[in-house]
């Protein structure tokens, strides 16, 4: 499978699923949910992988808001 460049969106999607920690979705769920390696979820993850812009961060935090996770 080929990767495919990930939208800011997707980003914000992803790392809010991680953040929250649950037991799903798993890394390799993202990856297939997202149609990308699990390797570029983990990249992700860890950070090594679509660096947060501020403006990233900032929709980060709204969806982490929306989901409860986060105060305002």
């Amino acid at each position: 499978m080929m990767p495919r460049k990930l939208t800011d969106a997707q980003v914000v999607q992803i790392r809010a699923s991680i953040t929250a920690r649950k037991a799903l979705p798993t890394h390799a769920q993202l990856a297939e949910q997202f149609g990308v390696s699990k390797r570029v979820i983990d990249d992700i993850a860890c950070g090594k992988a679509y660096k947060s812009p501020r403006e990233t961060v900032t929709k980060l935090h709204a969806a982490m808001v929306e989901l409860g996770l986060a105060k305002s």
